[in-house]
């Protein structure tokens, strides 16, 4: 999960998004179920642009946790459930190898800015984090990169509408 890979990954599935839209400025060079491959075959370049992004916690990508899943069926990365319901939103984990991104799902129609404390284990390291989610969308909060943030603890997180 090197930070500049997923950065080129990010960008080589937004390359194949741009040149896919491209492709369909022309619809008269293709059939109908052509076009309907197309528009799918965007769409999920698109969702794996948004997925490299949301678990490598790098652009702005914000999608919809349904959306994000549906990726996740096809590449395969371990997923749990850190809590739900001790917060105002929900916690995942995702491992894929030795990394582990700790991700936020808004579960709710609103958009809010989320303040989130956390420790690790050992009490070595603490800090807070301010971030923003729009409603019905998954996105990073803080990952291991470095391996500064091994058996992380998420102490509070507070929600305030935006």
């Amino acid at each position: 999960m090197d930070e500049d890979q997923c950065k080129k990954l990010k960008d080589k599935a937004e390359d194949i998004t741009e040149e896919i839209e491209e492709l369909l400025k022309n619809p008269e060079d293709f059939s109908s179920e052509e076009i309907s491959q197309l528009r799918q075959l965007k769409t999920e370049a698109k969702g794996i642009e948004d997925f490299i992004a949301v678990v490598a916690g790098i652009g702005n990508a914000l999608p919809k946790f349904k959306d994000f899943m549906e990726v996740n069926e096809k590449v395969g990365a371990d997923i749990y459930r850190l809590s739900q319901y001790d917060f105002c939103v929900d916690v995942q984990v995702i491992e894929m190898g030795e990394y582990r991104a700790y991700l936020v799902s808004n579960n709710s129609i609103n958009n809010v800015r989320l303040s989130v404390e956390w420790k690790t284990a050992n009490g070595m390291r603490s800090g807070t984090s301010e971030v923003g989610i729009v409603g019905k969308s998954i996105r990073h909060i803080l990952d291991n990169r470095g391996g500064s943030l091994e058996d992380l603890i998420i102490q509070n997180i507070t929600c305030r509408e935006f």
